[in-house]
């Protein structure tokens, strides 16, 4: 049964079991900063999409044109990058749809054409009418790309002389005692494709086996979106009750089935020959645009070949002298882990003869490679990375038995997750146990945890399992469960109701005492390790907020909430290997790494509060992620423009209209952004000034309230606002030199009553003008100059390494210690405000630099840019509630407006471009931080810029969340 898949991206696509070819999908989402539901669900048509493709130019294979109405959706599956999925029917057709596109011309079109969209929008791509045998087991092949994984988190000892230099158990750490001198150390390895794949690294294949013993493999072509096909029969096979699919570490496809009739388990090796997709890899590595002649793909088509290994009669009694029934098949596949094998799981079901109570016993053979066996594992070692020595071995498979594990009950599902390093079992009373499948042993539970009063920290973290977390008992009856599935992460699952439909959402939780020695610390470690696991496989984490926000709920009465926020951030930024201490030289890496977004989204969203309320480190995490869009936005642009500029040059031809439009609209996609960071800048300048009032009346005063003093003092968000600067400079001066070289008088009119006089302007310069006086009128009517805020910000920077960090001498962990404070919690270490305090340096640079406009800067409306934070003592412990069903609790207007004041004039503030729009107008919405932005991209001189910035946040807000439509129209709209 596969009628539920959760792609990575967190979108759950499952079949509508009321409704004929109707598929569902949903995510979670957040209502209000700590409340979370599974969104309603969105709905696909799958028959009218079928239908609507029998005339699409995308069809390559012949359909008959069938209506395809009254059947029913069978299985459903993403890929592993959750972009494609597959879907079954009733009549064995497969249909393959591709999240994040729409098709941008007619669907008659000879040569259609598709654009990146939200990826709750989905297209048909491929549609393949059967209708001979239903589908039994379908399988996406591995990716042709190396995989980044992290290793298992290792405890170390430390001691005072010893201990380690980041995260909670550091010096400065927020669980120094609380660790009793452990800590984990943390590592990430990169590793070679594995597997079976497609040999081109970007494309996509299928596999599907049917019940008359078919094969299919559904392959994507060198270039394009489209899918093709090639098939084999497996031999000796008369029917298929029962399959699965799983690949070899050197690429062979292995599929066992299980038939009724002839009471047989048969083994199957299948070998796919790519043709000509192999050389046109190749070729692609040197020319990515390499397109294989026709007459050479036509005379080397990817086909299939298949050798039967093994035939093994069903174990009908066991070793009691009972009679059991195969229930469950399973493959496992080797994984990047050299100690991996692929595995058979082969579930029998018998019931005692006292009281009739039902066990499965899962026997686990295990399939290798007996030419390497007997191989010394040096030279192996040693041929990995030679193709030549690889292909040279025979395949010669043997299958043993390796264990049998009995479990009380009927297994429901038997699901692989984590690259198939884990093993979850679900039975049909709703228990769930997670099994390594390195020893296939079950997971620690919260008993083996806890020895003599305090937590015993594990060897090894690597689960929420580790600090004592479980999944719930569902509750099958009540619920009347047909099927669940697991997050990528392995921290929730959900749950279909055969009769509503609808889906449940259950996070994994725990019951343990907060007050035992190493509870915090060891919370997050495996929180930590998780979230660097979705950071490093790029998943969504949404279900792993959700599991957090609930377990803060659980012991905020008891504990100090915001403390085990800080640690849980340390921790992560010593898992993923972070260190936010680093020179100006590193800022242009850092706009773009994916780590940091990552560690500010936590961050943000760790510390919201109901309403969207932020604490101090919340409104710090934003204004960060804020200031590095702004300085992304520039830099994109302005070496867009310069490129452009020296294609044109090169080009040998006079600057043309269209040329003055390209240039006109990367400049404009900047103005929201640059209007921001300058109106930021005066929103420090007001809290400059009340520092200065503090101060006045009382020299200790902290300026806690104030989140203008770690933005300046920490060095990720004063290097990112000094590289904003820079780039805004640069933006100004190419803008200025391009108008110049054509008329070297036009930048230097007046606007009167901001009308702009361009009469006397050649037309081809108007575009581009007219969005210079726009950059200039922003600049100038700011009441803090940028010159002034450059000042500003150097002079505080040299006095904080002249003065500061060496005159106390920090050193690398201090250091550390030092940006941590200011950008996790917005606290100023007190070896800074000793005498002379830093608050009295930064107050004078102030009074310096920023005081030319001082009554414009303080009447200065800054109120859109919602920097406010709430102070400690306000802030509310009530916990978050995660809302199980897909009902809707909330509409999505009052979601919205507690996080967006909506004027009266209706209006948005577009909040990834920064500038004002008519609410009308198509809008989406990010799952996590509820921001929203215009669905479409506005062009203001009819040319849109190929590399125009806005297309890195296409599918995925600032914070790390995914854009949704606001009122979650139907996908296929």
């Amino acid at each position: 049964m596969t009628k539920i898949s959760w792609s990575k991206n967190g979108f759950i696509a499952y079949a509508d079991v009321k409704s004929p070819y109707m598929l569902c999908m949903s995510y979670l989402e957040c209502l209000d900063g700590r409340r979370w539901q599974m969104a309603p669900p969105i709905l696909v048509d799958v028959g009218s999409s079928i239908n609507q493709f029998h005339t699409n130019a995308l069809s390559n294979n012949k359909v008959n044109g069938r209506s395809v109405s009254g059947l029913q959706i069978q299985k459903v599956t993403w890929n592993g990058t959750g972009t494609d999925l597959a879907i079954a029917d009733s009549l064995g057709n497969i249909s393959i749809f591709i999240a994040g596109v729409e098709l941008t011309n007619s669907p008659n079109s000879s040569t259609p054409s598709f654009a990146m969209t939200l990826l709750t929008n989905m297209e048909i791509i491929y549609y393949d009418e059967q209708g001979m045998s239903q589908v039994n087991s379908l399988k996406w092949l591995n990716l042709n790309k190396p995989i980044i994984a992290n290793v298992p988190a290792v405890k170390v000892e430390t001691t005072k002389d010893t201990t380690v230099s980041s995260g909670c158990a550091a010096r400065q750490g927020a669980f120094v005692e609380d660790a009793n001198w452990n800590a984990y150390s943390y590592g990430v390895h990169q590793y070679k494709p594995y597997g079976a794949s497609h040999p081109i690294g970007a494309k996509h294949a299928l596999f599907v086996v049917r019940d008359h013993g078919e094969i299919t493999l559904y392959y994507q072509g060198e270039h394009g979106l489209a899918y093709y096909r090639c098939s084999a029969v497996l031999p000796e096979c008369a029917y298929v009750n029962c399959s699965s699919i799983g690949f070899t570490r050197d690429g062979d496809i292995i599929v066992a089935v299980f038939s009724k009739l002839e009471k047989t388990i048969q083994v199957y090796r299948c070998t796919t020959d790519w043709g000509y997709l192999i050389d046109a890899a190749e070729q692609q590595k040197r020319n990515p645009s390499y397109t294989t002649p026709s007459e050479v793909k036509q005379s080397k088509l990817p086909s299939l070949s298949v050798e039967l290994l093994q035939v093994e009669p069903v174990l009908e009694i066991d070793e009691n002298g009972r009679l059991q029934t195969l229930k469950h098949m399973s493959i496992v596949s080797p994984n990047y882990n050299s100690n991996t094998e692929l595995d058979f799981l082969i579930g029998y079901e018998s019931t005692t003869n006292d009281d009739e109570e039902v066990s499965t016993r899962i026997y686990r053979y295990q399939m290798a490679n007996d030419q390497k066996i007997h191989i010394l594992s040096a030279f192996l070692k040693i041929g990995e990375s030679d193709k030549q020595f690889q292909d040279s071995l025979p395949r010669d498979y043997s299958i043993r038995l390796k264990q049998v594990a009995t479990y009380k009950g009927s297994i429901l599902n038997i699901e692989f997750y984590n690259s198939d390093l884990f093993v979850v079992l679900t039975f049909t009373n709703g228990e769930i146990k997670v099994i390594n499948r390195i020893n296939f042993k079950e997971l620690l539970s919260p008993d083996q945890l806890v020895v003599d009063g305090a937590i015993k920290f594990p060897s090894t973290a690597l689960m929420l399992n580790d600090a004592g977390f479980q999944f719930p008992k569902l509750d099958m009856e009540k619920n009347d469960i047909i099927e669940t599935s697991f997050s990528p992460n392995l921290t929730s699952l959900v749950s279909l109701n055969r009769n509503t439909n609808q889906l449940h959402f259950h996070n994994m939780k725990r019951e343990l005492d907060c007050s035992l020695k190493g509870f915090m610390f060891i919370t997050c470690v495996a929180m930590a390790f998780r979230y660097s696991y979705s950071c490093f496989t790029n998943t969504s984490c949404e279900d792993l907020f959700c599991c957090i926000h609930e377990e803060v709920a659980r012991i905020a009465p008891h504990c100090d909430v915001e403390k085990l926020n800080l640690g849980i951030i340390q921790e992560t930024h010593r898992s993923i290997n972070f260190n936010i201490d680093f020179g100006r030289e590193h800022v242009d890496k850092l706009l773009g790494s994916p780590p940091l977004q990552r560690l500010l989204s936590l961050q943000f969203s760790l510390s919201l509060y109901h309403g969207w309320k932020s604490s101090k480190s919340a409104a710090i995490a934003n204004i960060i992620l804020n200031i590095r869009t702004v300085g992304f936005a520039l830099m994109y642009a302005t070496r867009s423009m310069v490129m452009y500029a020296n294609k044109v040059s090169k080009r040998g031809t006079m600057f043309a209209t269209e040329d003055s439009k390209f240039q006109a609209e990367s400049v404009v996609s900047c103005l929201g952004p640059i209007k921001w960071f300058m109106d930021f800048c005066v929103a420090l300048t007001q809290q400059f000034i009340e520092l200065d009032s503090q101060l006045k009346l009382d020299k200790s005063a902290s300026g806690d309230e104030l989140v203008a003093v770690p933005i300046v003092l920490g060095k990720i968000p004063r290097y990112f606002m000094m590289y904003c600067v820079s780039y805004i400079r640069r933006l100004y001066d190419f803008t200025k030199q391009s108008i110049e070289k054509i008329e070297p008088n036009a930048t230097l009119y007046k606007i009167e009553n901001n009308i702009l006089e361009l009469s006397q302007v050649k037309a081809f310069t108007k575009p581009l003008l007219e969005v210079f006086y726009s950059l200039k009128s922003i600049l100038e009517e700011s009441p803090v100059s940028l010159e002034a805020i450059d000042k500003f910000l150097n002079h505080v920077d040299e006095e904080l390494k002249t003065e500061y960090y060496t005159r106390f001498g920090t050193g690398e962990t201090r250091s550390l210690g030092t940006e941590q404070s200011f950008v996790f919690s917005g606290e100023i270490p007190s070896i800074f405000l000793n005498s002379p305090s830093i608050l009295e340096m930064l107050n004078k640079k102030y009074s310096e630099f920023l005081c030319d406009n001082l009554s414009d800067a303080y009447f200065y409306d800054t109120a859109w840019l919602r920097l406010e934070f709430v102070k400690k003592q306000q802030q509310s412990t009530t916990g978050p509630t995660v809302h199980y069903k897909t009902d809707i609790t909330r509409t999505t207007e009052q979601t919205l407006e507690n996080n967006h004041s909506i004027p009266n004039d209706n209006s948005r503030v577009d909040d990834l471009r920064k500038l004002v729009f008519p609410y009308e107008v198509n809008v989406k919405k990010c799952t996590r931080c509820c921001s929203v932005s215009q669905l479409h991209e506005p062009i203001s001189f009819g040319v849109s810029p190929v590399s125009i910035w806005l297309m890195a946040f296409q599918r995925s807000c600032i914070c790390g969340g995914y854009w949704v439509h606001r009122n979650g129209p139907s996908a296929s709209e």
